[in-house]
């Protein structure tokens, strides 16, 4: 992923960047109920959507304390990247693919079988306890891999699409 564990809590948040502003243009951030929730970009409504109330929670029981640690790092980059749906898929993509590398990426099916608490089932559990179905973790999955394997400068132009054509770009 172009975030891993190591380097994504250094990693400088553009949330803190924001303002919000008026209908006249005023900057409103500083006073309460400013805010709005952002709406979906296009292609990710399925995504960007606010979890349900009734989601599974996830069993961090018998994950090792980097795994959690990894897994609660891959949650705070899901959930931003939820709330900044309208400017990419690429940091929510990296909060999967760091979920995904941390469960699924170095196990062996011999490790899957000792341990019994990695793997894509484990995977498929953890983004169902954020309201992220599978087929959309492993659609991110695709948009984060393109990412990683494009130069810079393609990723620049990456950055330029529109969610649905990202996707489309990205499918194997």
């Amino acid at each position: 992923a172009a975030i891993t564990a190591a380097n994504a809590a250094t990693k400088p948040s553009r949330v803190a960047e924001t303002t919000t502003t008026s209908e006249n243009g005023a900057d409103v951030s500083g006073f309460p109920n400013a805010l709005t929730a952002p709406q979906p970009a296009e292609g990710c409504a399925d995504i960007a959507t606010n979890a349900p109330s009734s989601m599974p929670t996830f069993d961090y029981s018998g994950l090792d304390d980097q795994t959690v640690a990894d897994l609660h790092l891959a949650e705070r980059e899901v959930r931003n990247g939820r709330k900044m749906a309208e400017m990419g898929l690429q940091r929510m993509a990296d909060g999967v693919a760091i979920a995904h590398d941390t469960l699924c990426g170095s196990c062996d099916k011999l490790s899957q079988l000792k341990h019994g608490n990695r793997g894509e089932n484990t995977f498929g559990a953890w983004c169902e306890s954020l309201g992220l179905h599978r087929k959309a973790a492993y659609r991110l999955l695709q948009v984060s891999r393109l990412f990683d394997d494009s130069t810079p400068r393609e990723q620049k132009a990456l950055r330029e699409l529109t969610n649905s054509v990202l996707y489309e770009a990205s499918r194997p």
